[in-house]
């Protein structure tokens, strides 16, 4: 998968589009593709390490830590091409402390680019390690801003359907145009 680049601010935050705003962070996250993926303009690889995410109200982003404040491989995903999220724990032969991922699954396009659910060809997972804190409380800040999202594009979809309901009713009950009414007459005449 080939995710979209971040612009960082000169103090290694992500900048922000109008209207979105941060909702979480979760420091100590490795990137690990769904084979190999990677930052548009970068080096592809199996997994990007040293890293930490943010979720915002619009996207996912994840910030290549070593590089700030430049952007370095630092990149972000559409919240509208996520499908959905899920919790993984493995246990290993250290049981304190075991490795844990979330698992998220992600709406691509046949170039393998995140994408709406509406132009996706298919899916990839993103794996997300975490090697700090739990992700639960990232988790439940990530799936409300997908659901905001989702009930904002609805309304959305259904203002329009309103609007093209109310442009369909005035097309049909506008009087005819004086050009057309003479056309319509000149129609129903009788040959003489």
């Amino acid at each position: 998968m080939i995710l979209p680049k971040v612009e960082l601010t000169p103090s290694g935050r992500p900048k922000l589009a109008t209207g979105e705003i941060e909702r979480v962070l979760l420091d100590k996250v490795d990137l690990e593709f769904d084979g190999v993926g990677g930052t548009e303009g970068c080096q592809t690889a199996e997994r990007y390490q040293n890293g930490y995410m943010v979720a915002t109200s619009h996207r996912l982003i994840w910030i290549d830590a070593a590089a700030t404040p430049n952007s370095g491989r630092s990149c972000h995903l559409p919240v509208d091409s996520i499908h959905s999220t899920r919790k993984h724990v493995q246990y290993g032969l250290n049981l304190i402390s075991p490795k844990v991922r979330l698992e998220v699954k992600v709406f691509v396009d046949l170039g393998s680019k995140p994408t709406t659910m509406q132009a996706s060809a298919t899916f990839r997972y993103l794996q997300l390690r975490c090697r700090g804190e739990s992700p639960d409380a990232f988790n439940e800040q990530l799936n409300a801003a997908m659901q905001a999202h989702k009930q904002q594009q609805e309304q959305q979809q259904q203002q329009q359907q309103q609007q093209r309901q109310q442009q369909q009713r005035l097309h049909t009950s506008a009087p005819p145009s004086p050009s057309h009414a003479g056309q319509q007459r000149q129609q129903q005449a009788p040959p003489w």
